[in-house]
């Protein structure tokens, strides 16, 4: 036999060594099982929620001003103390105590001992206001010896001025310094904007759970009490409405002035709803689909979802209770794939 015969034939075994090697490779890699983890298909509670976000408010604000130009000689209190109505904040040279119109906490200090600063020509000595709209204070007086006060419907506005009796020729001109600030914290409200295509479904009573970035891990809760009548355009050009949530459990947060929060309104609450977590539903040729384990395959099916609550989708149908559905290993899943698991997971 010639050589290059012979090597020819040596090519030829080769080839079809290597041929066979790659189909019974391909064979086996096709039939072995895809390692996975399933959870079980569960019962449990879904809420249907509206989320919003804003920011923390006062009850009522108050700014004391100095009632006469003089010198401070005392500050009797510091940002974070709760004060009572009438209660002495700070002791001027000549004038004596200025007191607190309000009860309150004490949220800002403006001055300190040995400051001059400039009295107001009017009576009362300070500027009220209520915020009402995210974002905005609403109904703050500008004219020293007018107490004002705002209704506390989100995006209205009512005042009721108290008219200057001590100088009736001051015309807005005798701001005095601002000494300090003092809120009515109790009660605490969330003001948030929420999308007008949702706000048909936001009632007054509603409840409310409250997150903020302070405070992660604490359960805040919070109670519908007033819904706006006047829209607001959004940062992105969209309407939304003004929505009061009066805080009703705190969790020993300590919620401050102008703090983020976000809020999810709690519309419906379904304590026995069929449910799956989210990872689990895969879409496929523009349908919703999920992998149920029967016996060793897993089996491509269907599924129509509903709410989604937190880590889980409402399931309408699909799947029942007590099935197993695949969680991970999905990208590698076909129909009818053999499957090993690997965990079932809670």
């Amino acid at each position: 036999m010639k050589k290059g015969l012979l090597k020819l034939i040596i090519f030829i075994v080769l080839v079809l060594i290597i041929l066979a090697g790659s189909i019974g490779f391909f064979i086996y890699a096709s039939t072995r099982p895809v390692q996975v983890d399933t959870t079980a298909v569960g019962i449990g509670e879904v809420k249907d929620i509206v989320s919003a976000s804003g920011k923390i408010e006062a009850n009522r604000t108050v700014q004391v001003m100095a009632p006469a130009t003089d010198k401070v000689t005392e500050v009797l209190v510091k940002e974070g103390d709760t004060v009572a109505k009438d209660q002495e904040l700070v002791r001027l040279s000549v004038a004596g105590a200025v007191k607190s119109p309000m009860a309150g906490k004490v949220v800002k200090v403006d001055v300190q001992v040995d400051q001059m600063v400039s009295g107001t020509t009017s009576t009362p000595n300070y500027l009220g206001s209520t915020t009402t709209t995210p974002g905005t204070t609403s109904g703050t007086s500008t004219t020293p010896g007018t107490d004002t006060t705002t209704a506390t419907t989100p995006g209205t506005s009512t005042t009721t001025t108290q008219p200057d009796t001590t100088n009736t020729q001051d015309s807005g001109q005798g701001v005095g310094t601002v000494l300090m600030t003092v809120a009515d914290m109790d009660p605490t409200y969330l003001l948030v904007n929420v999308d007008e295509t949702d706000i048909s479904k936001i009632k007054t009573g509603q409840t409310a759970d409250i997150m903020t970035d302070s405070y992660p891990k604490k359960k805040i809760k919070g109670e519908i009490a007033d819904i706006g009548l006047m829209a607001t355009a959004t940062q992105t050009g969209g309407t939304a409405f003004p929505v009061k949530i009066k805080v009703t459990e705190d969790d020993g947060a300590v919620l401050r002035i102008g703090m983020s929060a976000d809020a999810d309104i709690i519309i419906n609450t379904y304590p026995d709803a069929i449910r799956i977590p989210v990872q689990a539903v895969v879409s496929s040729n523009g349908k919703d689909v999920v992998y149920v384990v029967v016996g060793s395959r897993a089996e491509k099916r269907d599924v129509k979802v509903g709410l989604i609550y937190g880590d889980f989708y409402e399931v309408k149908d699909g799947v029942t209770n007590g099935e197993y559905v695949v969680i991970k290993g999905l990208e590698k899943l076909k129909d009818n794939n053999k499957v090993k698991v690997k965990a079932n997971k809670k």
